[in-house]
């Protein structure tokens, strides 16, 4: 995956001019050249980052592919929609100049050299020295970029590829519909089922784009491919699974940061009150992940969605980017929070949000090494487990509506009646507490303070890169569908998407009902990124209903679309309106009810960091070309809410004195 380095050499695109870094004057100060002027100008490490983050800056470079042919690195590289013997090939030369990616040394060729006989010692050949050292040339010269390791990938896309790409998601969902189930299946009845499943399918397509049967190698390469732990637990259970399947090995300390990050949830012990009627709401739930090396968060979600694909995404996206905004959101906090970018390795359980399709999608198109640990047993993510333990002892259990681990810790404290902390200024606090004590604080697990053991780790070296696009990153972490492009666009989840582009890519198909690949973001229905295969990029569709979709998430619509639903076939998007203003109604009215609804009604919102923390950044998001959908509409609802919630203001408390009292529930 091509990165940005901010090195000598790296251009990149702002308000329309290209620039050109032509030197570091100092730590975190560039000089750099305005390519169409000649003029020298200045730029901080934070201005070119935050410029990118609110997607008014792109980087760019021009690299040479595995065959020495000049490629342009497209902004998308989706990794996964290759076909299956040219990714194998990449990994192969991956795996082979993997070793050479971290050297810095003047003469390459008798590292070269003995890495050919390090090949051939595990049984490797065909792997000649002037093979690998233009594999590795091609990789560096491109930025690290994973499709520099491609002969002629930009060629990629034919028709046949095309059709083997539908075939590959029938077999997808072949096996999970009847291979992992508890009947056992055998791969000749599997086969059966495919073949059958393909058969009805090209009775739709013309002979010149019919699908052509897999064989039942082919079905048997798939299913190895697949995570044997979980297809073992499926058809036989979880006690065989781990009698075959049980994890011996011992894990390597790691050497330097990102080398192993470890990623967990847990709901907080401490009950939170909304900001603006002080009533307590619930507790929150909070996604984290860790450095393993420097053990330093490199980032989080809290927020009062239950753990999901969704907290997931929200916490690796703020994991990835620098965290420039701390000081002007809360200047209480002293010291930045230094840790950021993508691991090579991310430790995982096994639970269902953790083994989704879409986590797992995410991290082939980031190139991380997905690891999911052995059930029950916690000590093989043991610093995030620690983690935890320990932001309960230093800070949690020490606040105010705190509800303890342990029962027995309790007493006769009632947490709701002792909780007077509101989600935002919680939100301050807990980045407080992890900048500026325990980032700061020795650490035993690691045996120092985590901050200089990262900051020391960089002196002599780049920090992580940034993508070319912020929205790069972005999009890879959204969840994944598939559909097809229709005349009316294409439909997912009762809503209905389109754009020019859009009908551009459906005359380009050789059949409309060809599957295509598409990324949503579940806190926002309002677009889709459709995978572009002729392009090698994505491109947006609208919702044709703005006024619905436009900031709706995904929890939420679903609870509209079950209120709404009469029939299944029988649902509209008039009834999804009505149905959306009816909910809203209630949940103004029962908020101040019950502690559940209450609750309900935070998630419902989307009450989140990633909300809160993204507050001031770039709120330029629909103003592309949408001149056949009808935005004004949103407006006018967004105001008519402000207008009804401003009437609807309770002032529960008279002087400030009450205002950080705490509230008694039961009266």
């Amino acid at each position: 995956m091509s990165l940005a380095n901010l090195t000598v050499g790296e251009r990149f695109t702002t308000k329309g001019r290209d620039y050109e870094i032509i030197e570091e004057k100092k730590h975190d100060v560039f000089k750099v050249k305005d390519l169409m002027d000649n003029v020298i100008i200045t730029f901080t490490r934070k201005e070119i980052v935050t410029l990118l983050m609110e997607g008014k800056l792109e980087f760019s470079r021009d690299g040479k592919n595995a065959e020495g042919e000049y490629v342009k690195t497209y902004p998308f590289n989706d990794l996964s929609l290759l076909p299956e013997k040219v990714e194998k090939d990449m990994r192969f030369r991956f795996m082979a100049i993997e070793p050479l990616i971290s050297l810095d040394v003047k003469n390459m060729n008798p590292y070269i050299m003995n890495r050919v006989e390090q090949l051939k010692n595990d049984g490797i050949t065909g792997v000649s020295r002037s093979s690998l050292y233009r594999w590795y040339k091609a990789y560096k010269e491109s930025g690290n970029e994973m499709y520099s390791l491609i002969s002629s990938f930009h060629k990629c896309g034919s028709k046949d590829n095309r059709l083997q790409r539908e075939v590959e998601i029938i077999i997808d969902e072949m096996i999970e519909k009847h291979y992992k189930k508890g009947e056992r299946k055998t791969i000749k009845d599997l086969h059966l089922l495919v073949y059958h499943k393909i058969d009805e399918k090209n009775k739709l397509r013309s002979y010149e784009n019919r699908l052509f049967h897999p064989s039942i190698s082919t079905l048997s390469r798939r299913i190895k491919g697949k995570d044997q732990y979980e297809i073992e637990k499926a058809r036989k259970g979880e006690m065989a699974a781990n009698k075959k399947h049980g994890f011996v090995t011992i894990q390597e300390k790691t050497k330097y940061p990102l080398q192993r990050v470890e990623a967990d949830h847990t709901r907080l012990d401490i009950f939170l009150v909304d900001d603006e009627t002080r009533l307590p709401i619930g507790r929150p739930y909070i996604t984290k992940l860790i450095d393993c090396f420097t053990g330093y968060p490199l980032g989080m979600y809290i927020g009062f969605e239950h753990p999901s694909y969704t907290t997931i995404m929200h916490a690796m996206k703020h994991a990835f980017f620098p965290k420039y905004y701390l000081k002007e959101k809360y200047p209480s906090i002293q010291n930045e929070w230094v840790a950021y970018g993508i691991p090579e390795t991310l430790v995982v359980d096994r639970g269902k949000d953790f083994t989704s399709k879409h986590l797992e999608h995410a991290c082939k198109e980031l190139n991380i090494n997905l690891v999911h640990c052995p059930p029950r047993k916690p000590w093989w993510k043991g610093t995030i487990e620690r983690h935890f333990r320990t932001h309960n002892q230093q800070f949690i259990h020490q606040a105010y509506g705190t509800t303890f681990s342990n029962i027995l810790d309790k007493g006769e404290y009632d947490p709701r009646k002792h909780a007077v902390i509101g989600f935002k200024r919680f939100l301050e606090m807990y980045h407080k507490w992890v900048v500026d004590i325990y980032g700061m604080d020795i650490n035993k697990g690691v045996k120092g303070v985590p901050s200089l053991i990262w900051k020391k780790a960089f002196e002599n070296k780049p920090l992580p890169g940034y993508p070319k696009k912020a929205l790069d990153w972005e999009v890879k972490l959204m969840k994944l569908g598939h559909g097809t492009i229709q005349n009316y666009g294409v439909k997912t989840q009762y809503l209905y998407y389109q754009s020019k582009e859009l009908r551009s890519l459906r005359n380009k198909l050789n059949n409309p009902n060809d599957k295509i690949q598409f990324k949503y973001d579940p806190t926002n229905l309002g677009k889709i990124y459709v995978y572009d295969e002729f392009d090698n990029r994505y491109i947006e569709a609208y919702c044709t209903e703005p006024a619905y979709a436009n900031g709706l998430n995904e929890y939420t619509h679903k609870i509209i679309y079950k209120n709404a639903r009469k029939d299944v076939n029988d649902v509209n998007i008039s009834a999804l309106a009505a149905s959306k203003a009816q909910l809203q109604e209630q949940q103004e009215e029962e908020k101040e009810t019950t502690l559940t609804k209450r609750l309900q009604y935070e998630r419902s919102k989307g009450t989140g960091s990633d909300k809160e923390l993204k507050e001031e950044t770039n709120k330029e998001a629909y103003k592309q070309e949408t001149e056949f959908l009808d935005s004004s509409v949103n407006d006018k609802r967004q105001e008519d809410k402000k207008a009804k919630q401003n009437q609807k203001a309770i002032a529960l408390f008279e002087s400030e004195e009450d205002d950080w009292g705490f509230l008694d529930v039961n009266g």
